[in-house]
C-alpha cells in the first residue's frame, strides 16, 4: 500500500497521534449531522444465495433472498470514532512512554540555547553586545522568525 519510509520512531508515532485526532475530528462531524432516531437502530442485512436442489446442487439461475434481522447497533459513524479514539489514546500512551513530549522539549530548549548563544556570539564579535538598541533589534527579529507581527 506505500513505500518504505525512513522514519523516527517518535516521528511515526506523532503521525500517528495526527491521523488519529483527525479521524476523530471527522466522526464527531458526521455524528453531529445525524438526526437523534439514527444514533442506534435494528441491523437488517440481505444475503443473496443462489438456490439449492433437494440433492444439494446450487441453481444456475434462480437464487434466493436472505434477511436477517439482528439486534440495534450503533450507527457507524459512532462505531467509528469509538474506535479513532482507542487507537489516539494508544498511540498517545505509547508517546508517553516513550518520552516523545519530553525529547520535543530538550530540542526545542537545545535550538533555543544554540540560537541564543550564537546571538551573543555574533554581538560580541561586531562590539555591539552592549549597545541599548541590541535587545530591542534581536526581539523584532525573532518575533518576526517566530511568525509574529514586525515591530515599528
Amino acid at each position: 500500500m506505500g513505500v518504505p519510509l525512513s522514519i523516527e520512531p517518535g516521528d511515526a508515532i506523532l503521525q500517528c497521534i495526527a491521523i488519529a485526532a483527525g479521524e476523530v475530528r471527522y466522526a464527531s462531524e458526521q455524528i453531529a449531522k445525524l438526526e437523534l432516531d439514527d444514533a442506534a437502530g435494528p441491523v437488517v442485512t440481505t444475503h443473496v444465495r443462489p438456490l439449492k436442489y433437494e440433492k444439494g446442487a446450487d441453481s444456475p439461475d434462480e437464487t434466493v433472498q436472505e434477511v436477517r434481522h439482528e439486534a440495534p447497533a450503533l450507527h457507524i459513524w459512532i462505531v467509528t470514532r469509538r474506535q479513532a479514539m482507542d487507537r489516539l489514546v494508544q498511540y498517545s500512551v505509547a508517546a508517553l512512554k516513550a518520552g516523545v513530549e519530553e525529547r520535543r522539549v530538550r530540542i526545542a530548549e537545545n535550538v533555543g540555547q544554540a540560537l541564543a548563544d550564537a546571538i551573543r556570539g555574533i554581538l560580541s564579535d561586531l562590539g555591539l553586545s552592549d549597545d541599548p538598541r541590541a535587545p530591542g533589534v534581536v526581539r523584532k527579529h525573532l518575533t518576526m522568525l517566530s511568525g509574529g507581527a514586525e515591530a515599528a
